[in-house]
């Protein structure tokens, strides 16, 4: 189901103009290392301008979403044929999330089992979030505005057209514990 996302993870070790953040500019070599794999030359950094962070203008069968935390930076691509749009978020495992930002994102059909860990539900949603927004430009979202089941479905409310998957796992980067969410629509 998620077998079709390519991701290439970066260490903040790369100098930066004064355009782009760090983090940025590690996110555009990470496209940029994903679409060598694929034969898909790059000339500049300007090939790699996204459409509303959800596919590049240049290219636009190859969607993309994008995250960084704490000095990590991760870029991810799929493709038109598979997906109708992707998200992705990271997380430090060691985040906290305060007890008073749970209004912001905890929705009333959240499935009770992710209720219990609110790091894992909120990497989630805002995986969800990256993956909805672009589609759903006439309306300003927040992470409340989806719902995700105990089989990881993920639905908008309100909008019965916009449902998808979503999974989360525990990585590892340079002995640092990580989450890792995926949110995909078809």
């Amino acid at each position: 189901m998620f077998d079709k996302i390519y991701t290439e993870i970066m260490g903040n070790f790369q100098e930066a103009g004064n355009l782009y953040s760090v983090e940025h500019a590690n996110c555009l070599l990470g496209f940029e290392k994903l679409l060598r794999k694929f034969n898909i030359s790059i000339r500049s950094h300007d090939d790699l301008e996204q459409n509303n962070y959800h596919h590049f203008k240049k290219f636009p069968h190859i969607l993309t979403s994008q995250a960084h935390t704490r000095g990590v930076s991760i870029s991810a691509i799929a493709f038109t044929d598979t997906y109708k749009s992707i998200g992705i978020d990271l997380e430090k495992s060691d985040r906290i999330i305060k007890d008073i930002t749970h209004r912001f994102f905890f929705h009333a059909k959240d499935s009770e089992g992710f209720k219990s860990d609110t790091l894992k539900l909120w990497t989630m949603k805002e995986a969800i979030y990256k993956a909805v927004n672009p589609l759903t430009l006439d309306k300003k979202n927040t992470l409340r505005d989806f719902y995700i089941d105990q089989d990881f479905n993920f639905f908008m409310e309100g909008r019965s057209e916009i449902f998808g998957k979503t999974k989360v796992e525990e990585i590892v980067i340079e002995n640092q514990n990580y989450l890792l969410a995926y949110a995909v629509i078809y």
